[in-house]
């Protein structure tokens, strides 16, 4: 005899208790306009979180104390921060940018080639030797030569990417391995 598992309430009223604070978490981050804050500010923020009995109380319940920092900071505002991310199709669209023919979607990073000839690849500053890598070695494996080569780069107005001489550093890096550097505003 075999035994099917049903969802007991339990997990479910978890589910919605993860779902509930997810949304308030993120309502709160975007009052604090979270994707620009420093990274201390953002650990402040985590550990008042995981303090506050609505917060990391009711999610200590389900999950254990022990995980609710890691929680809030690896699941919640990830999530956060990858729904706040900008398209790829609709910024080439915003910078006039249009094509005929998705050949190819990549993932980590995300890049569409189009036509073959036409590669770009969407990033944050803090991913940008990745994504550059992976946007040269995509080119390179291409059945056709890549006319262009296009590294978007968001979330670049904070840390070491305000200052004007990094960036130069990651453009000469670009140059060199055939990969237009652009910097989303």
């Amino acid at each position: 005899m075999t035994l099917i598992e049903l969802p007991n309430d339990s997990r479910l009223s978890e589910k919605r208790l993860k779902e509930e604070l997810s949304a308030k978490l993120h309502a709160q981050a975007d009052t604090l306009d979270w994707c620009h804050l420093p990274i201390p500010q953002k650990a402040k923020h985590y550990e008042a979180w995981a303090a506050d009995p609505a917060i990391g109380g009711r999610l200590a319940e389900v999950i254990g104390s022990e995980k609710v920092h890691m929680y809030i900071k690896d699941t919640v505002m990830r999530a956060y921060r990858r729904s706040r991310r900008p398209d790829l199709e609709s910024l080439l669209r915003k910078m006039n940018i249009h094509h005929h023919y998705l050949i190819q979607s990549y993932e980590k990073p995300h890049a569409l080639l189009y036509d073959h000839t036409h590669l770009y690849t969407l990033t944050v500053a803090k991913e940008w030797r990745m994504a550059m890598l992976s946007a040269y070695e995509r080119a390179a494996r291409a059945s056709e030569t890549v006319e262009r080569n296009l590294i978007l780069i968001t979330d670049h107005q904070i840390d070491r990417f305000v200052d004007r001489s990094y960036r130069e550093l990651i453009e000469t890096a670009g140059k060199r391995l055939d990969v237009e550097v652009h910097w989303v505003k």
